[in-house]
């Protein structure tokens, strides 16, 4: 992509512009296309290296992404991320990044992804790893204080990356219930340590700027963890309760085999799944509901249902259904995978609370198999 830069554009015209005109046209390309540019340019990286075009790029860019990670030899480790503004995958290598902090014959997993940041879970040695491709870094994350953990001990709904672009810090946190009620883990980049909190029973009314880890499901009840980072690190639990009357709901995973809607959680949000089944063999889905907390976090409220002009778009036949969703600023966001006789299909779906607004997209096949999804 370096080469395709440096043989299609003029940089010496481009220099010739002003450079509140060349921040501008900067604003509108993917991030990858920037950091290409800056590769084939040196003259650009001061610039895009700056605190101030940073905190004018997070403000003023509306790209969204999606990032995979296919299981393949260590050497070709990739990740692939789908840009909204572009509608299309780009590919970022990052077996240079990784190899000296990952040992030969590592399993790699990933966890989540933030403001450039990516997650790794380390199966056979049980730690942490975050990269940063874009400042070109790696560490591993010191122990959390319950121990090592394998890939399969991470829910993700019980865990939250967040990525600061401007300072290049991170935190990661996760809630854990091991009998005495729900426990905050939170580490924080800035001073590589962890720190502990026990969660209280609701203390406080649900607000926006909270970060919501969901800790443990039960047949009409969630309970859920609502964080507050703003000064002390405060975590409230709420437990909101279904009024949809779901009965043999399946968690995160549905199968053709499988009858109930399947539910996907993450950011306080819950996402509803109903299908029907087609011969026994297979399933179509029928409807997707988007639920959140209501103000004292006691019940789920039902925020928006998929209108009749996107339920064609969004019947699809699969044999195996999973998901995963964000909220971000009003807007969730829900990736649906499904598997049809061998065949790999990824929608993603959007709702903007505030709009009422839906929109959906089908993304391009580019060799599914092995992925997992931040």
């Amino acid at each position: 992509m370096e080469g395709d830069w440096k043989q299609a554009f003029d940089f010496n015209g481009f220099f010739v512009l002003p450079s509140e005109l060349i921040e501008n046209i900067l604003f509108r390309l993917p991030l990858p296309e920037i950091i290409c540019l800056s590769s084939a340019c040196k003259g650009l990286n001061s610039m895009i290296s700056s605190v101030e075009f940073r905190r004018n790029y997070n403000k003023l860019s509306s790209d969204n992404w999606i990032f995979v990670f296919k299981k393949q030899p260590f050497k070709k480790s990739t990740i692939f991320g789908f840009s909204s503004a572009c509608n299309r995958w780009f590919r970022f290598p990052i077996a240079q990044l990784l190899e000296p902090v990952v040992p030969p014959g590592e399993d790699i997993y990933l966890l989540a992804a933030s403001a450039g940041f990516f997650l790794f879970s380390l199966n056979n040695c049980q730690e942490l790893v975050v990269t940063n491709p874009v400042s070109k870094s790696a560490q591993k994350i010191p122990t959390n204080p319950l121990g090592r953990r394998g890939t399969s001990s991470w829910r993700r709904p019980s865990m939250k990356l967040i990525g600061n672009r401007t300072s290049g810090s991170f935190k990661f946190m996760f809630i854990e219930d091991l009998g005495q009620g729900p426990v905050l883990y939170l580490y924080r980049s800035t001073t590589n340590m962890w720190n502990i909190t026990e969660a209280q029973e609701m203390t406080r009314q649900v607000k926006e700027n909270m970060v919501f880890l969901t800790a443990a499901h039960q047949l009409n009840e969630t309970i859920i963890v609502g964080v507050s980072l703003e000064t002390n690190v405060a975590a409230s639990i709420y437990r909101p309760s279904s009024e949809d009357g779901s009965q043999g709901l399946s968690i995160g995973l549905l199968g053709a085999y499988m009858t109930g809607p399947l539910h996907i959680y993450g950011d306080g949000r819950l996402v509803v799944v109903r299908s029907e089944s087609i011969d026994g063999r297979s399933r179509v889905i029928k409807e997707i509901e988007i639920w959140g907390l209501n103000l004292d976090g006691r019940k789920w409220k039902l925020f928006g249902r998929t209108p009749h002009s996107l339920l064609e778009s969004v019947r699809k036949h699969f044999e195996v259904l999973t998901g995963r969703l964000e909220d971000r600023e009003g807007v969730v966001r829900v990736i649906l995978v499904s598997n049809l006789g061998g065949r790999w299909n990824m929608i993603w779906i959007s709702y903007d609370s505030l709009k009422m607004d839906w929109h959906m997209a089908e993304l391009p096949e580019f060799g599914m198999k092995g992925i997992n999804i931040a």
